[in-house]
Order: structure tokens, then sequence, then C-alpha cells
């Protein structure tokens, strides 16, 4: 009788976190699964206060900053982050 109510209790909490945990669950949009969707998308939100903010005027200026920083952040070299490199795939991220 124990084992069961243990079991219960398990099963029972196990479905609890499940559902708790969905709003963090990581999902990459497939428009923004290489560098050059997610270029195209900053550019395209953004273009407005990019340029405002930062004097930036074309899309080979923005990748350029998204380059920098996304090699930053992952702690690779500048050089592997390509337009058509993918997050988890090719640069690493998780």
């Amino acid at each position: 009788m124990a084992a069961a109510i243990g079991v219960t209790a398990l099963i029972t909490t196990g479905a609890i976190l499940f559902f708790i945990t969905i709003p963090f669950e990581t999902i990459v949009r497939p428009e923004i699964s290489t560098l050059r969707g997610l270029t195209n998308v900053v550019m395209a939100k953004n273009y407005p206060t990019l340029l405002a903010k930062f004097n930036v005027e074309t899309g080979a200026d923005i990748w350029h900053t998204v380059q920098f920083v996304i090699a930053e952040q992952l702690g690779v070299d500048v050089n592997r982050v390509t337009q058509n490199a993918r997050f988890v795939q090719d640069l690493g991220a998780d």
C-alpha cells in the first residue's frame, strides 16, 4: 500500500513539474534556426531602433554586429559564425 502511494505521489509530482516548466521550454522558430534568418528578423523588427541607436544602416552592418555578439556569447571563433551556421549543430549552443 505504501509503495502504491509513493508511486502515485511520484507520478503526480512529475506531472505537476512537467506542466509548470512548459513555459520555459526552448523552441527555436524555423525562421531563426540559422544566423541568416536571425539577422533578417532582427533587421525587419528593429531597423529604426538600430539605425538611431547604433548608426547601423545596412543588413551587412547588422550582420557583423550579430556575428560578433553570437561569437562572444557562445565562446566560439568569430569565423565559425557564418550566415548559414546553425546554433546547435554548428556552434554547439544548448
